[in-house]
């Protein structure tokens, strides 16, 4: 007979500990989530935020260097020709290194940053390029994700940090029975932290280097200029794109070139492709051999050379750009949601520079800004009701801010009623300088003009709507990216008020406007039949505040369908009035969904 052996105890049975390994797990879980949720936090203020923790100097819109004025202008061109609100501008004063980001949690908040070297060496179309760039990653959503990985980077960091920080404080303890376990978890969450940390920096850096090749691609379709996006390129071979600050580091992904260069880790880990690779992707005369054989990679054009225009005629010397004119197809409008053509930017460029100077300068600065928006609000059609507006701006605002309104109204008075919106547009950066109590007192106002004479415009309404949504921090209308609804039966009568106010809006057959509304409603199943066109009565333009409010927190995709139902409703009769055009860009305002300007 023969007996079973009897278990004894092996080194195997306490290889796996159960409370030991769910322990450690929590703990990784904790201190990755916290840290990550910190860094965030520390970012709140979005792209202003990342720039300020940089060393990034705000750029004044009133400032009188002619470089950071240059910069300046090509930033306002792109956003007016993209739809995308004006983003803050920094520079980065310390840094001689060629470099430039956009960062933010939305477009609302985004800020673009260029570094001394950059404003100091580009030529202009060298800068428009860059700019470009850094539009296409705010078109393409990619600050989010940029400012995601910081948070998820800087949680593994601190990972190893508090494996580190045990491992010295054990130090302290006198008996080594006591300090072994924590020396223990001290080295397992540094292994993991820095480990992690490792392999973590090789996935941000092969997602960075796809979405700049995605960004490089864009700038160069925006501008139909490859030379100067790749003059930018070859003149940051020639001067470096090192970033000193110490906090670039877990940034790194988010600059216009590599930040850091030189050490085989950082080539490992580099998050952007080589220059070379990026070069001849743009340019196909570049040959990264010769290159390597000169020892530079330098344009043959001077550096001080400035490139006219933005077709990417390098020998044009065409001083004023003629209008552009473009058939409007409904069909067409959908594909054009975050991007820019060529024609787009020389359009926005063509109307910035008719715009007259005493204008453009009152966007500049807080008071005359305020008043300006005043002044397109003062009733062109009917004295009274102008004079009644005056007086009571007088008894609630300041008389400074009166006598600016009444300043620019006769400039305003004579604007072509397509460019208004463009300049509401332009005073953007400038109000954001408005504490919360200016803002509410703005707010006031604001609607204490548009109800002067009991009613709502559609011009009023835009603007009103442009503004809030512009001014997103200021006005309380909601969290960053909020989806609410999945479902359009949830929101049917905001979508049925949106497509009835559209429908009739310029349009005095009221058969045509139910043919109109058909259109658009085709585009979701079964909301004609259970939702028809409403009455005029109805379709109140104050109601529509409070729709648009709900519309903007659905799902991607029924914005993207919102607009196209749009675009059809307006475009029935194959042309697109100021009216009409006002309205459809305030509602892509509110829908965050940026339309490039209509071209006339």
């Amino acid at each position: 007979m023969f007996l079973l052996p009897q278990e004894v105890d092996t080194p195997h049975a306490v290889l796996f500990a159960p409370d030991v390994f769910f322990g450690v797990s929590m703990v990784v879980m904790l201190t990755i989530g916290f840290g990550s949720l910190l860094r965030i936090q520390s970012l709140r203020g979005g792209g202003a935020s990342v720039a300020l923790s940089i060393g990034g100097s705000l750029i004044n819109s009133d400032t009188r260097n002619q470089k950071e004025k240059q910069l300046l202008n090509i930033v306002e061109e792109m956003s007016i020709a993209s739809g995308v609100p004006i983003p803050l501008v920094f520079v980065l004063r310390e840094e001689a290194g060629i470099n430039a980001f956009a960062a933010g949690y939305s477009m609302n908040d985004a800020a673009i940053a260029v570094t001394k070297g950059a404003l100091e060496q580009f030529s202009r179309d060298q800068l428009q390029g860059v700019i470009a760039h850094e539009f296409s990653h705010i078109l393409n959503g990619d600050m989010r994700l940029n400012i995601r990985l910081i948070g998820v980077l800087a949680g593994i960091l601190m990972l190893g940090n508090l494996g580190t920080w045990l491992m010295r404080i054990s130090r302290t303890r006198r008996r080594s029975n006591d300090s072994m376990p924590l020396i223990l978890v001290g080295v397992v969450l540094t292994i993991i932290g820095f480990v992690g940390l490792f392999f973590g920096q090789l996935i941000k850096a092969a997602v960075s280097r796809q979405r700049e090749f995605l960004a490089d691609a864009s700038a160069v379709q925006f501008t139909r200029n490859p030379d100067g996006l790749a003059g930018a390129l070859k003149k940051i071979g020639n001067f470096g794109s090192d970033i000193s600050a110490q906090q670039a580091g877990d940034m790194s992904h988010m600059f216009f070139s590599n930040a850091f260069t030189g050490s085989f880790l950082s080539k490992l880990s580099a998050t952007h492709p080589p220059l070379e690779t990026r070069i001849e992707r743009i340019d196909r005369d570049f040959k990264a051999e010769q290159a390597q054989n000169k020892h530079k990679i330098e344009t043959q054009n001077p550096a001080g050379s400035q490139l006219a225009g933005f077709a990417g005629k390098t020998n044009s010397t065409k001083t004023n750009t003629p209008k552009i004119e473009a058939k409007i197809e409904a069909k067409n409008v959908i594909s054009q949601i975050g991007f820019i053509q060529e024609e787009h930017i020389i359009y926005s460029r063509h109307m910035l520079a008719e715009l007259p100077k005493t204008l453009r300068e009152a966007t500049k600065s807080l008071m005359p800004a305020v008043g300006l928006i005043y002044a397109l609000l003062f009733n062109q059609n009917d004295d009274a009701i102008r004079i009644k507006q005056a007086k009571t701006l007088g008894e609630s605002s300041h008389k400074a801010i009166l006598a600016e309104a009444k300043r620019y109204y006769d400039y305003v008075k004579e604007l072509n009623p397509s460019a208004r919106i463009s300049l509401v547009e332009l005073t953007i950066p400038t109000l954001r300088q408005l504490s919360p109590s200016q803002f509410a007192q703005f707010k006031r106002e604001l609607q204490m003009l548009i109800e002067a004479d009991n009613k709502i415009s559609v011009f009023e309404f835009s603007l009103e709507t442009v503004l809030l949504h512009r001014l997103r921090d200021h006005s309380g209308l909601g969290g960053r990216g909020h989806v609410k609804h999945n479902n359009i039966k949830t929101i049917l009568y905001q979508i049925q008020l949106l497509f009835s106010i559209l429908a009739r809006v310029g349009q005095n057959d009221p058969q045509l406007s139910k043919i109109a509304y058909q259109i658009g409603a085709s585009k979701f199943p079964n909301i004609v039949s259970s939702a028809p066109i409403l009455d005029v009565e109805h379709c109140r333009l104050d109601n529509l505040n409070k729709a648009l409010e709900e519309l903007a927190q659905v799902t991607p995709s029924i914005k993207l369908q919102l607009v196209d139902a749009a675009a059809h409703i307006i475009l029935q009769d194959g042309k697109i009035t100021v009216t009409e055009a006002d309205l459809l860009r305030a509602l892509t305002a509110a829908l965050d969904c940026p339309l490039p300007l209509f071209l006339r």
